[in-house]
């Protein structure tokens, strides 16, 4: 069955060349971290959102903004470990093709500064 448009390929159709799979882990965890900071310090400014005035309907449009903001930091966080996970996935990968465990944590170590 095909993938509609927006919809993410099956892992299991992936191929990712020998030659690119190391690429490709430090990519998709390099993204991870990424994300996963940016998710962090979000969750450092929350509440986003403060009431315009003293009114209740204020307070309430405020509490919903924030609580939907929450939860596309959340989604945020979900995305990331997906990513991290997909990364991981290709480090076994790359022991398939023969990568020793020792390439593959020199490569994730150049994700992080």
């Amino acid at each position: 069955m095909a993938n509609g448009p927006g919809t993410p390929p099956d892992p299991a159709q992936l191929r990712v060349e020998p030659e690119r799979v190391m690429a490709a882990m430090r990519l998709l965890v390099a993204e991870s971290d990424r994300l996963l900071d940016s998710a962090r310090r979000a969750r450092l400014q929350a509440p986003w959102v403060g009431p315009c005035g003293a009114d209740p309907v204020s307070r309430d449009a405020a509490a919903a903004f924030n609580h939907r903001i929450d939860l596309l930091v959340d989604q945020c966080h979900r995305y990331a470990a997906d990513l991290r996970a997909a990364g991981h996935a290709l480090a076994r990968t790359a022991r398939d093709y023969g990568h020793t465990d020792a390439e593959i944590e020199a490569a994730l170590r150049h994700t992080h500064p």
